[in-house]
């Protein structure tokens, strides 16, 4: 509960008053996931790894990998 309050959290100081939609935290409690909305309803989808380097990975695959999928894949914010 401690980490989804800090992304909550963060995901503020960074996106503004956002409403949390959505959580879609696996039961391994890897990393905390929360679907969010700013104040313009605008989506956003927010992680945070409990590890470095699995963050590490996922970044690098996703910035790799998302050119192939074309428009299928959304964008990635940049990091903050």
């Amino acid at each position: 509960m401690a980490v989804r309050l800090a992304l909550q959290a963060y995901l503020s100081s960074v996106l503004g008053e956002v409403r949390v939609f959505a959580e879609h935290t696996h039961p391994h409690g890897e990393a905390c996931v929360l679907a969010v909305e700013d104040a313009d309803g605008r989506r956003w989808i927010g992680k945070q790894h409990r590890r470095f380097r699995a963050w590490q990975r996922e970044e690098r695959a996703y910035i790799r990998w998302t050119p192939a999928l074309g428009g299928a894949a959304p964008p990635c914010a940049p990091r903050m």
